[in-house]
């Protein structure tokens, strides 16, 4: 059942302090190859592709979709079911994506065409688990459909980081702008 929460797209914004950068990472440092709440994490963190801006991107769209849903988008504690809940979420991975990976996770998870693998990789119960899971935009009630959230996470979970849209454009969104 999708529980339908009234959103209000308004951001507040909050004073930083300095304090509130000590776990930043910039662009021209080592960078952990693991970062992000599990649930949270984006595709190329999860295969190794290099991370930056854009996976926090990704993380907000978990979140909005976690906000909306009344539950985790991706409620998985293994990088295999992980994966196939993406694809089933929002569409194939790249083959081209997929090639770049440094994880030997891309070759043991998906086939030849991009496919993930779902009965040679997973349990029976994470094949049921992923099975459950549905298109982003079926995920949108026919009632808040027109406030834009879907187009809105559906830009925020692209698969490819280069392709995702940025903070700007996701506040410029019609979800963000709309008045209701």
């Amino acid at each position: 059942m999708i529980l339908s929460i009234c959103l209000i797209p308004y951001i507040q914004l909050v004073p930083l302090t300095y304090s509130s950068y000590l776990g930043a990472t910039y662009d021209d440092e080592k960078k952990s190859s693991i970062v992000n709440t599990r649930q949270y994490r984006a595709p190329e963190v999860i295969l190794g592709w290099g991370w930056s801006f854009p996976s926090d991107l990704w993380s907000a769209g978990c979140i909005i979709a976690e906000l909306y849903r009344g539950e985790l988008l991706f409620g998985t504690h293994d990088n295999e079911e992980h994966l196939a809940l993406i694809e089933r979420a929002v569409g194939p991975f790249p083959k081209e994506l997929l090639q770049q990976s440094t994880s030997p996770l891309a070759k043991e998870c998906f086939d030849s065409h991009g496919w993930h693998k779902i009965c040679g990789v997973l349990s029976s119960r994470s094949i049921e688990h992923v099975r459950k899971m549905v298109p982003v935009e079926q995920m949108i009630s026919d009632y808040d459909r027109p406030s834009g959230l879907g187009r809105l996470l559906r830009s925020l979970l692209d698969i490819d980081p280069e392709r995702r849209i940025t903070a700007r454009e996701a506040l410029m969104s019609p979800f963000f702008t709309q008045r209701r």
